[in-house]
């Protein structure tokens, strides 16, 4: 894992990290197959004060591609974020 630093485009610091994943490859009969796993907590911040107002952990998988299950995610978070808050 690993922490860095990045600035919005008003000079804000913000802080992340990263977590490297490595390929997983599981022999079985028949051929290959490929499976994606995409792990992550989503925060949403108040652009004002900076405080979290909604954070979620997932856990998502997908046989196909990688991107499905990221956009499975985001669109759960964004939709539950809407219901939760309101759409302001």
């Amino acid at each position: 894992m690993e922490s860095f630093t990045w600035y919005d485009s008003s000079r804000n610091a913000h802080t992340g990290t990263r977590t490297y994943y490595v390929t997983d490859v599981q022999d079985h009969p028949g051929g290959y197959s490929f499976y994606y796993h995409v792990n992550a907590t989503l925060y949403l911040k108040d652009r004002l004060t900076g405080a979290t107002v909604y954070t979620k952990t997932y856990d998502r998988e997908d046989a196909d591609r990688y991107a499905n299950a990221l956009h499975a995610m985001f669109g759960d978070f964004y939709r539950e974020a809407d219901e939760r808050l309101g759409n302001t």
